[in-house]
């Protein structure tokens, strides 16, 4: 009875946070600036030789350059020499991340209930 007590605001937090559950790809193949031109993405990460990371929205190539904006709502872009892009990564589901937070709130779960149950003999 008192799993069933907590299971409601659990499942609502639980589906609330799923889309949360995505990861950073390094796409293959293609040049950065080929990979923008024909996939289009609507945000990717870039990495630079540097090993610094930068993410861009909306990236654009522009000349020997990709150009995006540095949030959602920002006004003013940010451009990145191709020569500076060491890899361009994009967000996709992570079923791993998934199943780890799956697991760890049935976790919590049980040992909620099992710590209300010690409870019940005082």
């Amino acid at each position: 009875m008192r799993l069933r007590a907590c299971l409601s605001p659990v499942l609502l937090a639980v589906v609330t946070l799923l889309p949360g559950c995505k990861t950073w790809s390094v796409q293959p193949g293609p040049t950065p600036s080929e990979f923008v031109q024909t996939e289009h993405p609507e945000r990717i990460q870039v990495r630079r030789t540097d090993n610094t990371t930068l993410e861009l929205y909306n990236p654009t190539v522009a000349g020997d350059s990709i150009k995006g904006f540095p949030t959602e709502l920002a006004i003013r872009p940010v451009t990145v020499p191709l020569a500076e892009i060491k890899s361009v990564a994009t967000r996709h589901f992570s079923l791993g991340k998934t199943f780890l937070f799956v697991a760890a709130v049935g976790a919590g779960l049980f040992v909620y209930d099992w710590l209300m149950s010690l409870n019940e003999g005082i």
